[in-house]
């Protein structure tokens, strides 16, 4: 139900460099539920409006930038939602949930057709308590060995490709990167025994 971490990494990277330091000139939110944490549309909207934005990092399957005012603007992309840098002038991509227009250097647009992404405008705290929910390891961050990885997968029981799904024990990995770790690795999806 959301982008795998590969993408988000390079999601990240991108925002990283293109926000930082840029100002945010108006918020424009076509699909409300997208921002349905900061309970509405205006709430959003002004705890970002004429805001400088910071860096952005990876909070576990979130992708979260520093506002100047000490908040976070925290994104998690659904499957199959984009980021996407353009201009103003430039057409609207169908399925765009939020455009965030800067004060010099043009938009950023969470195009969404699914509606399952979410935009939050978050404190550390809430952002902190967030991520704890997310319990599975996760493996652009923190190394691990074979072996522990191993011990991790057999007490697990299930289809392969489920076990390698499940957020609970590892984040970032769905369908697509399943079948490859599956193919590469030369085992099937049969249930581990």
């Amino acid at each position: 139900d959301m982008s795998e971490l590969p993408e988000l990494e390079i999601v990240r990277s991108q925002l990283d460099r293109d926000l930082s330091g840029k100002k945010v000139k108006i918020v424009e939110v076509a699909v409300p539920a997208t921002v349905k944490r900061n309970t509405n549309k205006k709430n959003f909207t002004t705890r970002l409006e004429g805001f400088k934005l910071g860096s952005t990092s990876r909070r576990g399957t979130w992708i979260v930038t520093q506002v100047e005012t000490g908040d976070l603007l925290a994104v998690h992309l659904g499957q199959g939602a984009k980021l996407v840098r353009c201009q103003a002038k430039d057409p609207v991509e169908k399925g765009t949930a939020v455009i965030i227009t800067l004060t010099q250097t043009g938009q950023i647009r969470i195009v969404d057709p699914a509606k399952k992404s979410e935009v939050w405008v978050a404190t550390d705290e809430e952002m902190a308590a967030e991520v704890a929910t997310e319990t599975g390891f996760d493996l652009a961050s923190e190394a691990i060995s074979w072996t522990t990885f191993g011990e991790r997968l057999l007490r697990q029981k299930g289809r392969l490709k489920s076990i390698l799904m499940d957020s609970s024990s590892l984040l970032g990995i769905g369908p697509i990167y399943s079948d490859e770790i599956l193919f590469e690795s030369g085992l099937k999806s049969d249930p581990v025994s």
